[in-house]
């Protein structure tokens, strides 16, 4: 049925622009997008709705009646909607995933803040490393990191995570004076199994690439953090969890005029969405300010 309401909304406005392409242009969706919705409904009916030409569009007698119908669904909620907004209440479920490396960072509060401010909100949270579908395991909102693949989703960048090139005092005194990034190919790394075993390192002016073959592997951040600090090699740790460890002495960065490339965090959301007023809250919220 909500697959339905969607159609019926995205047939309505179509029938009011008088075309597939004004219609996608409102709800920021391609008119192949479009195309589809309105005749997977023509399917489910088993009726025309719309007399397409090369140059117009007009309503079938079928397509009238739905018409008045989907303007009176769509007038009775955007009322209400707009009643909500104007009182500042927001309401509904909204389902959230987001990394595990970012269960402890900045996003958590701001998610907790937008949770406080709208208590009739009730959010779903979901911590994993898994790339969940956000169709098929009904999850609203996604964070993800990295570069992202050309997909049906769209997408709003947060902010970056900051990462820093660190191991323990011992090891570092154990190496000798470092004078060269050449050095670092042969020194033990820990390397992290969902990304390469090489790090893009910037001064500003030059970047340069660090290949290396680790001397252990493991799954999450969590854990590479851990054994660095346990002095088993070097490692690229997000600041937010190493930068008290640094200032205290626990770990020392290395080539510290030097900036490893940080990682992109963006929430994505299905393209094929006709807007959730609560959602669309919730990312607005997010995105205000830098996450990381």
């Amino acid at each position: 049925m909500i697959d339905d309401l969607k159609a019926l909304a995205i047939f309505a406005e179509t029938a009011t622009r008088g075309s597939f392409k004004a219609a996608a242009t409102h709800y920021d969706l391609s008119p192949s997008v479009v195309s589809h919705h309105v005749s997977s409904l023509e399917r489910k009916l088993g009726v025309a709705l719309l007399f397409r030409t090369t140059r117009s569009l007009r309503l079938t007698d079928q397509g009238k009646v739905l018409y008045q119908y989907a303007q009176e669904m769509l007038s009775t909620a955007e009322a209400g909607f707009n009643l909500l907004m104007e009182q500042g209440e927001l309401i509904g479920n909204v389902s959230v995933s987001i990394p595990l490396l970012l269960s402890r960072s900045s996003i958590v509060s701001k998610l907790a803040d937008f949770s406080r401010q709208h208590p009739k909100v009730q959010l779903d949270l979901q911590a994993t490393d898994g790339r969940v579908d956000l169709l098929k395991d009904n999850v609203d909102v996604a964070i993800r990191l990295g570069d992202l693949p050309d997909s049906s989703l769209k997408a709003k960048p947060l902010g970056e995570i900051q990462r820093k090139l660190v191991c323990t005092r011992g090891l570092f005194d154990q190496f000798g004076p470092l004078n060269s990034l050449e050095q670092l190919k042969s020194l033990p790394w820990i390397g992290l199994k969902m990304l390469k075993n090489s790090r893009v390192l910037s001064n500003g002016e030059q970047k340069i690439a660090i290949h290396y073959d680790p001397q252990i592997q493991v799954n999450t951040v969590d854990l590479l953090t851990e054994m660095c600090l346990n002095g088993l090699g070097i490692a690229t740790p997000p600041d937010f969890l190493v930068t008290s460890r640094i200032e205290s002495g626990d770990l020392v960065e290395l080539f510290p005029d030097w900036q490893v490339e940080p990682i992109k965090v963006t929430a994505v959301w299905p393209y094929s969405d006709v807007g959730n007023p609560t959602v669309r809250a919730l990312i607005d919220f997010i995105s205000q300010d830098e996450l990381i």
